[in-house]
């Protein structure tokens, strides 16, 4: 990684790109991209507080 990226920034638009494939549950970013599951819980957080995805419910009755 070269000095001028920033880490962060670089793991949410990986999450964004792989989200343009179909959705996602958290466990899918975890599991594609290694991150461990408060990492990758936070990231969504965020992407989700600025409106850039949608968390949705699925309920199994």
């Amino acid at each position: 990684m070269s000095q001028y990226e920033v880490a962060t920034l670089k793991k949410g638009l990986l999450i964004l790109d792989a989200l343009q494939e179909g959705d996602m549950t958290l466990q899918n970013v975890i599991e594609k991209f290694s991150f461990n599951k408060s990492t990758a819980f936070r990231l969504l957080f965020t992407l989700e507080r600025m409106g850039y995805v949608k968390k949705s419910a699925i309920i199994i009755a």
